[in-house]
């Protein structure tokens, strides 16, 4: 990006190095060890994180050796001590201050190469889960990103790294990736129910479940068990994520609702209750696969993913007694939380237990694999 590039230059020519430059990086610490020539710009484009990340203390008692103008390097010592504490969190802090916009503030300040790559912030991966299924789709990743954008208290707009470059990158560009493993493991097996509950683009990771037992059912002879996806976004109008894909898989008469005969399984009378578990009595029982959505601004109250499980109550159930596995997907702030709460009072109602045994029942399905989260 422009302003990556042009942070970067500064950065060098401050430390006194051309951008075409060849450097090479030496370990501390005495040891022998040296790394191969690159070009400079490279080096620090693949070290640091210039334009989003916010430095440490460390950064600023570092930048006051190296200050020649004598108010910046006082300002910096009083970032960097005790009593400049709350003055540096007011600078730095509050307003996601990154080492571009310290490098306008502080001109005179010509820190060395070796120190900025030891305290200037790093750069971090970005990990996105895989949108799509690699049997669906064999040539071809697909990514759901959210664009990060937002303002801080004195209305400063701060834009996501990689979102924006992804953002901004057009057809035909290459980006640099890698693959690791994420928190959902081995497909589940095709007999075995899902319950899927998702939010924002933490749909990703649960549209490839989706798409990959489809394709197995459509292409591979699979029978597949219903599928119940549960998806939360704010407004149905503009965050409705893959919205003409979820509604043709929701009328399709196998996608999401399974093949006729796993469509029933048998269970104790009684809801599964602790009485019905000794009975000898048994009822047949529906599963309900389907695709139910949250739009929490769409309305007079929220309405929220957690929400839609609890009105579902029964139906969830009936698919945890059939042995479903649940994965939740979304962001880490209140949802995965939330969602496993709804899950612990759905258990303890519809399966007539105390609250402490629905506790022990849903941590028995995550410590068995059967209840996942994947959130960021």
């Amino acid at each position: 990006a422009g302003e990556t590039r042009a942070a970067t230059i500064e950065v060098l020519r401050r430390a006194g190095i051309a951008p075409d430059a060849w450097v090479a990086v030496h370990a501390s610490g005495g040891s022998a060890r040296v790394s191969a020539p690159v070009r400079a710009t490279a080096l620090v484009e693949g070290a640091l994180d210039l334009c989003s990340a916010s430095p440490r203390r460390y950064f600023f008692e570092t930048a006051a050796s190296f200050a020649s103008h004598p108010k910046e390097a006082e300002r910096l010592r009083h970032f960097a001590s005790k009593e400049g504490r709350d003055e540096l969190w007011y600078y730095n802090d509050r307003e996601r201050r990154c080492v571009r916009e310290f490098l306008d503030d502080f001109p005179s300040v010509r820190m060395p190469l070796g120190w900025m790559l030891t305290t200037a912030p790093r750069l971090r991966p970005r990990l996105f889960s895989i949108a799509c299924s690699s049997n669906a789709t064999p040539d071809a990743i697909h990514l759901t990103v959210t664009r990060v954008r937002w303002r801080t208290h004195y209305g400063r707009t701060r834009r996501g790294l990689c979102s924006d470059a992804v953002a901004k990158a057009t057809a035909g560009r290459q980006l640099a990736c890698w693959l690791v493993n994420g928190a959902i493991g081995p497909t589940p097996r095709d007999e075995a129910p899902l319950v899927l509950v998702c939010t924002g683009s933490g749909v990703a990771p649960l549209r490839s479940l989706v798409q990959d037992r489809v394709h197995r059912a459509r292409h591979a002879g699979a029978r597949i068990a219903p599928t119940l996806v549960f998806f939360g976004c704010r407004r149905e109008r503009g965050d409705f994520l893959y919205r003409e894909e979820w509604e043709a898989l929701a009328g399709d008469p196998i996608a999401l609702a399974g093949h006729r005969e796993l469509r029933t399984f048998t269970a104790p009378s009684g809801d599964g209750g602790s009485d019905a578990a000794n009975s000898s009595v048994s009822e047949v029982c529906p599963l309900e696969g389907g695709f139910v959505p949250a739009f929490s601004r769409d309305g007079d109250a929220k309405d929220y993913v957690q929400h839609r499980i609890a009105s579902h109550a029964m139906r969830v159930w009936r698919m945890l007694q059939a042995g479903a596995a649940v994965y939740v997907a979304g962001s880490s702030a209140k949802m995965p939380q939330d969602v496993r709460e709804t899950m612990e009072k759905v258990v303890q109602a519809c399966g007539k237990m105390s609250i402490d045994d629905a506790r022990a029942y849903v941590r028995g399905m995550e410590n068995g694999g059967r209840y996942v989260v994947e959130a960021w």
